[in-house]
């Protein structure tokens, strides 16, 4: 059974080579397998041609049993199931909240040097000395002065139902996730590491390399660890409430260090602390999945629905309450596109396994 996110990828034209043999490999297996392929393609070609209003569709599979499970979500849902042979699309119905809750949207509060806070969305502009709001991002300028001596730290906190891009003032740049707080210089002293602070939450780094910034390292500092590079490519997520801490790096070189010990990263590997043992686990991942949040999607790799209930908190602003034990270990595995409102998002849970959900407000129960 071949992971749905490949043959997403696929379409996309977004594999890596070892991706592409296991893709060719399953495709050439049997007749089945191409004849499922292209009907997943056709339906994607078929949704680009839709007007805005009408894309919908989402793509969903479940790993708990022998058949894949995939949704798509548009005007009316189909229902695609995959064994030992494909199926014809079953037309389901879709049930909606009266008032859907959307999805997170471009804001967020910035905190000055000066203690002066600016609340920041798609309509805002501002320009402050060294920092700019420009086409939803925060710009800061290069340091062209005379040696910094002293360091002025920002804050940005990004709410729940939010999300923020901003380009630091030695040109690198981070994407910060909903419910996070990132604190940063305004400029950098240029004899000391370039050193930022995740207080909570999650953001994905593309760091500008050390050779354009005097040799100096950047360092992200996430409660008992610090995460070293040089110029590279990856995510932190360390929620405060999480149990375990997340750094994937997709290019360069990572050290992270925590608790003392040393623990170094090359491409498509993640660390895993846990934070009540302390261990920390190094693997090879796919971790292109880890970063696909900031391109509009949610990827789910063996995400229990308890997991996948935090996700929907902090991109929906709401709460989720699981009432049935046996629920909360189901595990998942798929794609899901962030811009759909949460009753299509839980449609499509409720499709996959026999669960029930109601709302109150912003208070969701799932039984």
């Amino acid at each position: 059974m071949i992971d749905f996110k490949l043959i997403y990828k696929k379409i996309n034209k977004n594999l890596s080579e070892s991706e592409e043999q296991a893709f060719q490999a399953w495709f050439n297996e049997s007749s089945s397998h191409r004849e499922y392929y292209y009907k997943v393609k056709n339906q994607l070609e078929e949704e680009k041609s839709l007007t805005p209003k009408k894309i919908m569709k989402t793509y969903f599979s479940l790993k708990w049993s022998a058949a894949v499970f995939i949704v798509f979500l548009s005007v009316s849902t189909y229902v695609f199931f995959s064994s030992t042979s494909i199926s014809e699309p079953v037309l389901v119905d879709e049930v909606q909240f009266e008032n859907p809750i959307t999805p997170s949207k471009t804001k967020a509060t910035l905190i000055l040097a000066n203690g002066r806070s600016i609340k920041i969305d798609t309509k805002s502009k501002f320009k402050h000395k060294d920092v700019e709001v420009v086409e939803d991002k925060i710009l800061y300028t290069k340091d062209t002065s005379p040696v910094v001596s002293e360091l002025r730290f920002n804050t940005l906190f990004v709410p729940k139902g939010g999300f923020f891009e901003l380009i630091l003032s030695d040109n690198t740049k981070v994407w910060v996730n909903s419910d996070s707080q990132l604190r940063y210089p305004v400029k950098f002293i240029d004899s000391q590491p370039r050193t930022v602070e995740l207080i909570t939450g999650e953001a994905y780094f593309e760091v500008s390399p050390s050779s354009e910034n005097n040799g100096n390292r950047f360092v992200v500092e996430v409660n008992k660890q610090q995460i070293e590079v040089l110029g590279t490519h990856f995510n932190v997520k360390a929620y405060a409430n999480d149990d375990k801490h997340v750094t994937s790096l997709l290019e360069g070189s990572v050290k992270l260090t925590y608790l003392g010990a040393e623990h170094f990263l090359k491409p498509n590997q993640r660390a895993v602390i846990f934070k009540n043992s302390g261990i920390v686990n190094v693997e090879n991942a796919t971790v292109d999945d880890d970063v696909l949040w900031k391109s509009g999607v949610f990827a789910f790799s063996d995400y229990t629905l308890e997991d996948i209930g935090n996700v929907l908190m902090r991109w929906y602003d709401v709460e989720i309450n699981i009432t049935r034990n046996d629920l909360k270990q189901k595990k998942f595995n798929g794609v899901l596109r962030k811009n759909q409102n949460l009753g299509q998002i839980l449609n499509i849970l409720s499709k996959s396994i026999s669960l029930k959900y109601s709302r109150s407000g912003n208070h969701i129960e799932i039984y």
